[in-house]
């Protein structure tokens, strides 16, 4: 497959002087379409955004093939390294989007042979299937390779790649492919993709350049546990409970761990330094939580009135979207306080 070029509006940025989080802001706050891609010695990386938003990504190293959040993961982990390069391509939204959307994409089909005619008629035959992939073209006698991208049927781009490397694409690029594939006989390749699935940013993760509805939920949840618990010890800080108790799950979630970590509590709440799976922070969040009021002296537990802090919950977060969340409230509480009778 080859990637359409775009604008080229970064090339070659060294991932040993980039500060990819800055370049990501900046992205965001541009709301930018296209992708970026990260090389470095036997990896690559693909990134792809919509209005600024990570909707796609593909990671591959040696025989290690991720898409999706755990591409993301990875490529962002591999970005804190050096002597890697990042390219940053620019795209219509739409053609963004379709590349998202065939990401992922299995064979579908392959013919060794084929002439100009023959592929009008399979081009035909993808549109009546409503495709959505992309046909690799490799033009006999080293002429060349090609892509052409669908979405749903309809074919968005065509990408063209000559014997000494140069790559164009672009409208004309597809008549020129019909053309050129009468005069050479082209082997064929297609790609189809049955589950298009796009990521949800808000919903897969914490951003240090994003305050998404799931952080702000946890930041009034927390600060209201705090106020509730607080008031029925006497000379401990609830806080300070907490604390100690993610350090004990910081092997299973490493987003707590006291010296790596990537998720801190301030005055102001909880920030994040780097990317976080929205999944380890929940989960270790609620498990730290659980064994924090485990900690609590039985005498003191009996006090607190699980009712009266979900009601309080409720209120306090009312105006947070639930399609945000990855559990309901009375579900959270329940599980944070699964001792306290």
């Amino acid at each position: 497959m080859l990637l359409p070029p775009g604008q080229i509006l970064h090339k070659d940025l060294s991932s040993s002087f980039t500060n990819f989080e800055n370049l990501m802001l900046d992205l965001r706050q541009n709301r930018f379409n296209g992708y970026i891609r990260i090389n470095f010695w036997g990896y690559e990386g693909i990134l792809i955004l919509d209005v600024g938003k990570i909707i796609q990504a593909y990671s591959s190293e040696k025989e290690n093939f991720l898409l999706g959040e755990q591409a993301v993961l990875r490529i962002m982990d591999k970005t804190t390294e050096k002597d890697g390069t990042i390219d940053v391509h620019a795209l219509s939204n739409e053609m963004a989007m379709t590349l998202a959307s065939v990401l992922g994409s299995t064979l579908y089909k392959s013919v060794d042979i084929m002439t100009g005619p023959d592929i009008r008629e399979l081009f035909k035959t993808l549109e009546k299937v409503s495709l959505t992939g992309y046909v690799d073209l490799q033009f006999s006698n080293k002429k060349g390779l090609a892509t052409v991208y669908f979405w749903d049927g309809i074919p968005v781009e065509a990408v063209i790649m000559s014997n000494t490397g140069r790559i164009v694409s672009g409208e004309v690029i597809y008549q020129k492919i019909l053309e050129f594939s009468n005069l050479i006989k082209t082997s064929i390749k297609v790609f189809r993709n049955n589950k298009v699935e796009h990521i949800r940013e808000e919903n897969s993760f914490l951003l240090p350049y994003s305050k998404t509805p799931a952080l702000e939920y946890w930041n009034r949840l927390m600060k209201l546990l705090h106020e509730e618990i607080n008031s029925i010890l006497k000379k401990e800080d609830f806080l300070l409970i907490w604390q100690a108790s993610k350090s004990q799950i910081a092997g299973k979630y490493p987003c707590f761990d006291p010296i790596s970590g990537s998720v801190e509590w301030g005055n102001d709440g909880f920030y994040v330094k780097g990317i976080v799976s929205l999944s380890e922070f929940w989960e270790g969040m609620i498990e730290s939580l659980a064994i924090s009021v485990e900690k609590i002296p039985a005498r003191r537990r009996k006090k607190i009135k699980i009712g009266k802090i979900l009601d309080r919950v409720n209120k306090e977060v009312s105006d947070i979207s639930q399609d945000s969340l990855m559990e309901n409230t009375y579900t959270i509480i329940r599980k944070i306080f699964r001792k306290v009778k």
